[in-house]
């Protein structure tokens, strides 16, 4: 297949992380995301995180190549989602002020304070 172009800002944070991951969690998820933001393409969406997966009930999935949704909510009760066009967007957003945490911290502060857990690696909805 042939390898997807990313955005300058997908880019630019694939690089800048390089040789400064906080931990070996962090490090597979920049891989694991950068890879399939180049190689594997989802129709049907690459869960990330799910809802059930964490207390504070933020969702994170990829759509195409390299857009990524944000959400929060749980049993039919959902706040309005953030479309971004790249992971880099996406880790830029303020959960506190989209109001699904009641503070202000960044998705990839979350994802920081947790050390990816809960992230899945192999539930693409394409492969199902």
């Amino acid at each position: 297949m042939e390898k997807s172009k990313l955005f300058k800002e997908d880019i630019e944070l694939f690089d800048r992380m390089v040789g400064n991951y906080v931990s070996e969690k962090e490090k597979l998820f920049f891989e694991t995301q950068k890879h399939k933001q180049e190689y594997v393409p989802t129709g049907m969406n690459d869960l990330v995180m799910h809802e059930t997966s964490n207390p504070d009930h933020i969702y994170i999935v990829r759509v195409g190549f390299s857009e990524y949704i944000v959400g929060h909510g749980i049993n039919n009760h959902f706040d309005e989602e953030l479309h971004t066009m790249c992971l880099a967007e996406a880790l830029e957003a303020n959960l506190g002020k989209l109001g699904y945490v009641s503070r202000d911290i960044t998705l990839l502060e979350w994802l920081r304070e947790r050390d990816y857990e809960g992230v899945e690696y192999y539930f693409n909805y394409d492969e199902k």
